[in-house]
């Protein structure tokens, strides 16, 4: 999303509402400024601002959850009701229906378990699941709910909501534990592997979240912001299991033809890369 270039006069000018667009402003602002956000003498200068002003308007955004501080550097940020809000506004797009012809006939093509997923603080919900052909197929539910950091698609879904370790260690670090022998040892190897899903545009599960299987998924976005996520599962003992990479770009093709604008798959950052290595190639590069 392109956050528009602050004009060059004061916030009263055009506005009918001084209060409400000074705080539209800061909200803008602290977009622009990321996940690591700013201190108010920074953004009383960035938006001519008084710092006094400025604070009567943030102490407002922070009650209801639009503004939240670090304590320990003070610096200011979006809160959760910004993510909150675009969740709601997304609601009105059954995401179930809109997605499900596409899981159904994925499936029927490469003959796997097909998941739906979306984001849910640390974890992520099950929503959707189409069934194989096989006599023996993964397990996992609709209304499960399992810790994204380690599946393919709550990975994909963190990459696009979250750009610094500081601010993903905050809200997945603590008393993170692995959920395999498979899975990273701790906070900081699992944000290698947002990193990683970053550079390439696809998420990768190798009996990371649970022992036995097997996933590659792709995130769904909607002005960057993440809004669901699919995966393909497959049994770690089939034949093939050990290449997830195989049913990738049917995966992408699929779900990309399913969506409606403007929500679309999530995209490597790293355009130089190609983001097609071979799963050995990933293993050894852990």
């Amino acid at each position: 999303m392109t956050i528009p270039t602050e004009p060059a006069r004061s916030s009263s000018d055009g506005s009918k509402l001084p209060s409400v667009d000074k705080s539209l402003r800061v909200l803008l602002a602290l977009a622009e400024a990321g996940f690591g956000g700013v201190d108010l003498r920074t953004l009383s200068a960035r938006l001519g601002i008084n710092k006094s002003s400025l604070h009567t308007s943030i102490s407002a955004l922070r009650f209801r959850g639009f503004v939240s501080q670090s304590p320990d550097t003070r610096r200011y940020y979006l809160g959760p009701a910004i993510a909150d809000l675009s969740q709601i506004y997304m609601r009105r797009y059954d995401l179930r229906s809109l997605l499900r012809p596409g899981l159904m006939r994925l499936t029927r093509e490469i003959n796997e378990v097909c998941y739906m997923s979306q984001l849910d603080g640390t974890e992520i919900l099950y929503l959707e699941r189409t069934e194989s052909r096989r006599p023996i197929q993964p397990g996992i539910q609709n209304g499960t709910r399992l810790l994204a950091v380690n599946t393919a698609m709550g990975r994909t879904m963190i990459a696009a909501a979250y750009e610094d370790f500081d601010s993903f260690a905050r809200i997945f670090g603590p008393g993170y534990q692995p959920r395999t022998a498979h899975a990273p040892p701790t906070i900081e190897a699992a944000w290698q592997e947002i990193e990683a899903v970053r550079r390439r545009g696809f998420g990768i599960d190798r009996q990371e979240n649970v022992e036995g299987l097997t996933a590659v998924a792709v995130g769904i976005v909607n002005g960057g912001a993440p809004v669901a996520s699919v995966s393909v599962v497959s049994l770690a003992s089939d034949p093939g299991a050990d290449e997830p990479l195989r049913h990738l770009d049917r995966l992408r093709q699929i779900i990309a033809e399913s969506l409606q604008p403007p929500m679309e798959i999530f995209q490597a950052h790293d355009q130089n890369s190609k983001g097609r290595r071979t799963y050995e190639e990933m293993d050894k590069s852990r």
